[in-house]
């Protein structure tokens, strides 16, 4: 695997140097290029292992090889490029200077990471808190009313279980409805449409229980205590249990009284 497998390639340069060469030897060319920057700026200077780089055989590559070897300088037994040399050379050094920001980096994090481990490891030291992060309340948006929706079912064993006859349920939930989608003005919205459907049923529950059993008027208590006196005294029991006492003496009363 290359050192750096990207090349940098400066095509304004590279076709400014390269505008008399064919298409062939452009190929061949740019194979070399990219084979010496992957074997670290060098080329063994042998022309049998040169053709094969540029995948030629032997014949086409000697003819192709008059205009191509000019773009390389020989280096000892290797031939090298000045321009991939010089790439190559950046290439390093910016990449020594990132592992250098990188090691420093690394180094002081570990140091960091080292001296709070020691701090939480010393005897008699308190662990440091970790800070729980406090989530900000979204302000609350406040419900608003809306009239009774054209969906809404009151729920019958809601009002059977808070006291409506079960006969006058269908009854009553009609009434709901007309009352509430007749109701005009800002008392025709609720927010909770089923708790108001409860309080329908508590107070219609409480108006039946008063209907069935309705307090006695004082006028009322007076017509039922003539009754039953009139009562007494066709059955002949008013005369014995309401005379007066102080016709109720015995002989030797009067006989004290003369």
């Amino acid at each position: 695997m290359a050192e750096f497998p990207a090349m940098p390639l400066w095509t304004d340069a590279y076709l400014g140097d390269t505008l008399h060469l064919t298409t062939l030897e452009h190929g061949a060319y740019l194979l070399l290029l990219m084979t010496m920057w992957r074997n670290g700026g060098t080329l063994p200077n042998d022309d049998q292992k040169l053709s094969r780089f540029c995948r030629m055989n032997m014949a086409n590559w000697l003819k192709v090889k008059k205009n191509i070897i000019t773009f390389f300088v020989e280096d000892g037994e290797n031939i090298t490029q000045k321009r991939i040399q010089k790439e190559l050379a950046f290439v390093r050094k910016r990449s020594n200077a990132q592992s250098e920001r990188a090691r420093s980096k690394y180094l002081k994090t570990k140091d960091v990471d080292d001296a709070t481990a020691d701090a939480r490891h010393a005897p008699g030291s308190a662990p440091t808190p970790t800070p729980t992060p406090i989530k900000e309340k979204e302000p609350s948006v406040p419900k608003k009313g809306t009239r009774i929706p054209d969906d809404f079912t009151p729920d019958p064993d809601v009002a059977v279980s808070l006291g409506v006859p079960m006969q006058l349920v269908s009854q009553e939930i009609a009434k709901f409805r007309d009352y509430w989608t007749a109701k005009s003005g800002k008392d025709a919205t609720k927010l909770d449409w089923p708790a108001t459907w409860r309080n329908w049923c508590r107070n219609a529950a409480s108006r039946m229980g008063a209907r069935s059993s309705p307090a006695k008027s004082g006028f009322r208590d007076h017509q039922d205590e003539v009754t039953k006196s009139f009562e007494r005294a066709a059955n002949g029991r008013d005369r014995e249990q309401e005379q007066p006492s102080f016709l109720d003496l015995g002989r030797e009363d009067y006989r004290r009284g003369k």
